[in-house]
């Protein structure tokens, strides 16, 4: 068994698995899959400390050199530690709009774009058409609702499809609300005193704002 990180085109984590180079990019690109554009994955810290048996000081030393820098080159002897457990692939926006389509044609689902990367990166290291007799089998970690993303899918699948999924009753509820609700302008939201005073007021007035506390909480259930 073992866990495959899929990334876009900000793939630090991608370079750092296949290459060991930890090495943080000088701009971060805009992608489809905006939500997992990172320059640097603040896990990764996590991810080494276990990786050499809780070896802190000896991961301390990396950081230090990777807040330096900006560069963390891994030893071979750890990379190859690190290859025993991960793959990695890195999905450009091309192959994230083939996945979702591959998706939707050939499987009748329709995948947001970060989960089109990870579908992107399993079908390329495992094959397109699942074997029923694979142990373990593959499984891929979809990660939010496609409604969330009405560009990336009608970029990926065409507009027509995306009004169409609006119409079905796939399209959340939630979603179809929210969308379908008046917009209005907010107030400013002020200080507060402290810093804890003014989150809780500041939370006060946004639920308030979106209907109330029994409706956001709903809200917050359905999405």
């Amino acid at each position: 068994r073992r866990f495959v990180a899929a990334t876009n085109a900000n793939d630090i984590t991608h370079r750092t698995f296949d290459r060991g180079e930890f090495h943080r990019s000088d701009e971060m690109e805009k992608t489809l899959s905006d939500a997992i554009n990172i320059q640097v994955p603040y896990n990764m810290e996590r991810l080494l400390y276990y990786l050499t048996g809780e070896d802190s000081a000896l991961v301390s030393s990396w950081m230090k050199v990777m807040d330096e820098t900006g560069k963390l080159t891994l030893p071979d002897r750890w990379l190859n530690e690190l290859k025993q457990h991960f793959s990695s692939r890195r999905v450009d926006d091309e192959a994230t709009c083939k996945a979702m389509e591959h998706a939707y044609r050939q499987h009748q689902y329709l995948a947001d774009p970060h989960t089109s990367v990870a579908l992107s990166a399993a079908w390329h290291i495992y094959g397109e058409e699942a074997d029923p007799s694979a142990s373990p089998p593959v499984v891929v970690m979809a990660t939010a609702s496609p409604c969330k993303f009405e560009d990336s899918v009608s970029i990926a699948l065409g507009s027509e499809t995306w009004q169409k999924y609006i119409a079905s009753s796939e399209f959340p509820e939630a979603a179809r609300q929210i969308l379908q609700a008046k917009e209005k302008a907010f107030d400013k939201l002020e200080k507060e005193g402290s810093l804890k005073a003014s989150q809780s007021a500041w939370e006060s007035a946004v639920r308030e704002w979106l209907g109330g506390k029994k409706k956001w909480q709903w809200l917050r259930s359905k999405l």
